[in-house]
């Protein structure tokens, strides 16, 4: 239990005027849709995948994601980890190839990257037989090796279990003030009665592979799934709740995310899905998710970013990214965008997602947009 911090008192996310529809917010400026993998299992076999995270290495655009066969199959043994790299700025793709595939009932999917002491760090979700409460969700390590990211074609070490707890990561490692990570993701199963509930994993500076999980007690069922805001050793986090609140929940931590608030619910609309938040380079937070006045009615559609006041840990003017009823060319016929992930790049917002279709589970497929930080 680490809900000290009392006496960190909780602020309105959202602090700007009544948010509208989904499809009444101002479209980002200057955003550019890219596919980074296509819906295509009559030609590869694999319906479902989530979790694009992203990073840039070797002068290449990484792009990993889990992939499963399975026309329902989320959360299961037959999940890997895959990998596309880019050498032309997202424009193309290379070939799908595997991060990690083991055999038996042990799954590996989709995970973060981190780039230290200029190696590229890979951190997966895995379990045995179910991604779910009882499948002994836990965290894994990889280190690609030199120069292969550049081949275009990456080879991958693995360095071994480094969270247990049910812990899978959501979110880029994050510089803390004392040198430390932090790692917003989930303790799938690690509440009471099996709730999944949001948790952090702290990992030394020096060494990444080792790693202390928190866990973020909530008050009722939820699907954790977090993501946090840093600012020196002050963190906020933010983490999806169920269909039923349709509004994120928030915890503070003064200490670096070793003592935590407890969680207050949030004062935004959003979707039951998985949120990303971050800092641009100008001191801005930043929110991505399904996040407007019909949130509860749209599902995941458009995905929104949240934008807020340099140095604030709140947000106060909003906008669409992505909307399957404005399209942005290249996208048509899309319905679904979630689960996404952000970098910043050279002026440019990175932000890859799944994209998917109502009534079609998992669907498969990834897509990439950028928007131009100072048009913002």
């Amino acid at each position: 239990m680490n809900t000290a911090n009392s006496g960190n008192r909780a602020q309105p996310l959202w602090q700007g005027p009544a948010l509208p529809p989904g499809a009444d917010l101002a479209q980002a400026p200057g955003a550019q849709f890219r596919s980074i993998k296509a819906y295509e299992p009559e030609r590869d076999g694999y319906h479902w995948l989530k979790g694009v995270a992203l990073a840039r290495h070797e002068d290449r655009w990484v792009a990993s994601f889990g992939h499963n066969p399975g026309a329902r199959g989320e959360n299961n043994a037959t999940e890997v980890a895959h990998v596309r790299i880019s050498a032309d700025e997202g424009a193309t793709w290379g070939p799908v190839h595997t991060l990690d595939a083991p055999a038996g009932d042990l799954g590996v999917s989709h995970g973060v990257f981190l780039t230290h002491d200029d190696r590229l760090w890979a951190f997966q979700g895995a379990f045995y037989g179910t991604g779910r409460p009882g499948g002994r969700v836990h965290t894994r390590a990889y280190v690609a090796e030199p120069e292969s990211v550049r081949r275009g074609w990456s080879k991958w070490e693995p360095r071994g279990v480094v969270a247990w707890d049910g812990f899978w990561p959501l979110q880029e490692p994050l510089r803390l003030a004392d040198g430390r990570f932090i790692v917003a993701g989930a303790s799938v199963g690690g509440g009471e009665s099996g709730n999944t509930i949001p948790a952090v994993g702290l990992v030394d500076g020096d060494d990444p592979t080792q790693w202390t999980v928190v866990r973020i007690p909530a008050p009722m069922p939820i699907w954790g799934e977090s993501t946090v805001v840093v600012a020196g050793n002050d963190v906020l986090l933010i983490s999806r709740s169920n269909s039923s609140l349709l509004a994120p929940l928030t915890a503070t931590s003064t200490d670096g995310g070793r003592t935590w608030t407890p969680l207050t619910e949030g004062n935004l609309p959003m979707a039951a899905s998985k949120p990303y938040a971050g800092t641009l380079a100008d001191g801005r937070p930043y929110l991505i998710n399904t996040i407007a006045a019909d949130a509860a009615t749209a599902g995941r559609n458009p995905l929104c970013l949240l934008i807020g006041a340099r140095g604030a840990m709140s947000f106060d003017r909003a906008y669409r990214i992505i909307d399957a009823r404005q399209p942005l060319p290249g996208a048509e016929g899309y319905t679904l965008w979630a689960y996404p992930y952000a970098v910043e790049r050279q002026g440019l917002l990175w932000i890859g997602f799944y994209m998917g279709t109502e009534g079609r589970h998992g669907s498969g497929a990834a897509g990439l947009v950028t928007l131009p930080v100072d048009r913002l």
